[in-house]
C-alpha cells in the first residue's frame, strides 16, 4: 500500500486523470452542440426581422460570405456591428467547426436550415 502512495501522490494516478479529462471533453462537446443548436434556432426565429431590418436573406448571405464574396462578408460584418446579439450568433455558428456551406445547401431543399 505504501508503494502505491509513493507512485501515485494522494492516490491519483495518471489513468484516473485521463479518465476525468475525457469526461470533461465530452461535457464541453455537449455544451458546444447545445450552443450551436441554440444559435441556429435563434437565427431561424429571427429571419423575418433580419430580412426587414437588415435587408438580408441571412442563410444566403452567410453561404456567400463563406465562399468569399466581399459584399456578403461586408453585409454580415455590418449587421454584426448594428446588432451585437446577432453578431454573437454568427460567431457561434462560424466557430462550430461545421461545414456551414454544405449544411445550408442541403437544407435549402427543405426550405430552411435546421439542426
Amino acid at each position: 500500500m505504501e508503494d502505491m502512495a509513493e507512485d501515485e501522490p494522494y492516490g491519483v494516478s495518471e489513468s484516473v486523470v485521463s479518465e476525468y479529462t475525457g469526461q470533461v471533453d465530452e461535457y464541453e462537446k455537449l455544451d458546444d452542440e447545445y450552443e450551436f443548436q441554440y444559435a441556429v434556432s435563434t437565427v431561424n426565429d429571427r429571419l423575418v426581422e433580419i430580412l426587414i431590418y437588415h435587408r438580408l436573406h441571412f442563410w444566403r448571405c452567410m453561404q456567400q460570405a463563406l465562399k468569399g464574396i466581399p459584399k456578403s462578408v461586408a453585409s454580415l460584418r455590418r449587421m454584426a456591428e448594428e446588432a451585437p446579439d446577432i453578431g454573437e450568433l454568427i460567431w457561434i455558428i462560424l466557430s462550430s467547426g461545421r461545414d456551414i456551406v454544405r449544411m445550408i445547401e442541403m437544407e435549402e431543399v427543405k426550405g430552411g436550415v435546421t439542426v
